[in-house]
């Protein structure tokens, strides 16, 4: 994910493809909304305008970035992977009960 900041008192185009990766979450960052007037501010739905000053837009700011990095949070209470590892065993025990294999996928589930 790549956050890109930019005054929003400034005018001028965007240039933020030739800057980050390809297939990179980019969302616009407009700095300096707290000097924009309601009209002014951005419209664009890749662009959040915030405040460092007054703090003016940081909900909405990460509410963007929780919805890019997690776009289908999981139901309170179910189990969620977080690593790796936990990744890998989680697959092995698939892999070990589709075979039939209830003994190594428990072994599997029990590295978690």
């Amino acid at each position: 994910m790549v956050l890109w900041v930019e005054d929003a008192t400034t005018t001028g185009p965007t240039v933020v493809a030739e800057h980050t990766p390809k297939n990179s979450s980019v969302i616009i960052v407009k700095n300096k909304a707290d000097l924009l007037t309601a009209s002014a501010s951005p419209q664009v739905a890749d662009e959040v305008a915030v405040s460092a000053l007054t703090g003016q837009g940081l909900d909405r700011l990460c509410q963007r970035i929780v919805e890019q990095l997690i776009p289908v949070p999981p139901v309170r209470g179910e189990a969620v992977i977080f690593t790796q590892r936990q990744e890998q065993a989680v697959r092995e025990a698939a892999t070990a009960l589709s075979s039939g294999d209830g003994r190594v996928a428990t072994t599997w589930l029990r590295r978690l």
